[in-house]
């Protein structure tokens, strides 16, 4: 997907943006680059600080998530061993 997502998700992370979380947007395709400003949804996910991320499986972009949330200095845009 290019960064489509349900509307209605972004009350939920509006809520968590105002509590410091960092919200990153991934994919689950096989190919293709994410490009949410195409979409309402994913513009307002961009508005709300939201980041996107190259390809990388789910498994991948969940771990790194987790190794963010415990180091602020993970950049979830660049690879850390290799996985983008």
């Amino acid at each position: 997907g290019v960064g489509n997502f349900p509307a209605a998700w972004l009350e939920f992370l509006t809520a968590h943006a105002e509590r410091g979380l960092r919200i990153y947007l991934s994919t689950q395709c096989e190919s293709g680059d994410l490009h949410p400003e195409l979409y309402a949804s994913g513009q307002g996910a961009l508005d709300l600080g939201a980041k996107s991320g190259p390809l990388m499986t789910p498994e991948c972009a969940v771990v790194k998530m987790m190794l963010a949330l415990e180091h602020e200095s993970v950049d979830l845009n660049k690879t850390v061993v290799g996985e983008a």
